[in-house]
C-alpha cells in the first residue's frame, strides 16, 4: 500500500518543505510514502481511501491515525491512501468523495502548518505500528 500526502496549494516557507521532506524520508523506513504540494486530485480511483483534513472533521489521536493506517493496510482492496490538505479557501471538489474527514487540531491551522503536522503524524503513526520508540505514550 502507498500513502500519498497532497496539499492543494503551494508551500510558502522553504523551512516547512525541509521539515516535511525529513518526515517523508523517515516514513520511507516503514511504507511507500510520497507527498506533493500545489496538486489537486480530481477523481477518486478504485482501490483508494481518501482522507481529507477538515476543521469540521472527526478528531483523531495519534493512536487513531495508527489504527486508521493499519485498517487500510490490512484491507486488500486498498492500494493507496490519500491525505489531502486544502488551500486557503478550503478543499476542492474532491472533498465530496472523501471516505473520512479528520480534524488534526481543535484550532484552525494555517495550511503550511497543517501540512507539516500531517507529515509528522503520518510518520508517528507508522512508528507506532512498527514499535518504534518515537512515540512515548
Amino acid at each position: 500500500m502507498k500513502i500519498t500526502l497532497l496539499k492543494e496549494s503551494k508551500v510558502a516557507a522553504s523551512e516547512i518543505s525541509t521539515l516535511c521532506n525529513e518526515y517523508t524520508k523517515r516514513s520511507l523506513r516503514y511504507a511507500q510514502v510520497d507527498s506533493a504540494a500545489d496538486q489537486k486530485l480530481t477523481n477518486k480511483k478504485s482501490g483508494t481511501y481518501l482522507v481529507v483534513l477538515d476543521e469540521r472533521g472527526k478528531p483523531v489521536s495519534s493512536e487513531g491515525w495508527a489504527a486508521l493506517l493499519k485498517k487500510s493496510m490490512d484491507n486488500p482492496a486498498v492500494k493507496r491512501v490519500y491525505f489531502i490538505v486544502g488551500g486557503a479557501h478550503g478543499l476542492s471538489e474532491i472533498e465530496k468523495q472523501a471516505d473520512l474527514r479528520i480534524n488534526i487540531s481543535p484550532m484552525v491551522l494555517a495550511g503550511d502548518l497543517a501540512w507539516l503536522v500531517l507529515h509528522e503524524q503520518v510518520y508517528r503513526a507508522l512508528s507506532i505500528l512498527n514499535g518504534s520508540k518515537y512515540h512515548h505514550a
